[in-house]
């Protein structure tokens, strides 16, 4: 994705944007090149994937599907969207299966504050 963002002027990129390991070389390398080159970032997979398996609540495995998260521990989801939120990013694509998701999703989104640096490495930590 990162070669793809240097050889070519894309508007957007939509990509996935998570505390797991698995996915911190988006952040760490595609991030900087979009931002670089003034684009709309898109995050997806805020929760871990379609069942939102990163977030408490949800099952916590994907049985081994390779575009889902796995993590020995949950967070809250609402710490989830912050972290996403944290980033430089202009949106996150969060899925919602209810409307009490869609109430924690825009509380966590109007009413708190992005993470902190540390807040965020605290939570990296917490799913690593």
């Amino acid at each position: 994705m990162k070669k793809a963002i240097e050889l070519f002027e894309f508007d957007t990129i939509l990509t996935t944007f998570n505390p797991t390991l698995k996915r911190r070389p988006f952040e760490e390398r595609v991030l900087p090149v979009a931002q670089e080159k003034r684009m709309g970032i898109l995050a997806m997979k805020v929760m871990g994937g379609g069942l939102g398996s990163l977030a408490v609540g949800n099952p916590l495995k994907n049985d081994g599907a390779s575009n889902h998260d796995d993590a020995p521990r949950q967070a809250d989801p609402g710490l989830l969207i912050r972290y996403a939120l944290s980033l430089p990013v202009t949106a996150a694509v969060v899925g919602m299966a209810s409307r009490e998701h869609l109430r924690t999703n825009l509380q966590a989104a109007r009413e708190q504050p992005p993470l902190t640096p540390a807040e965020q490495e605290a939570l990296r930590k917490q799913l690593a």
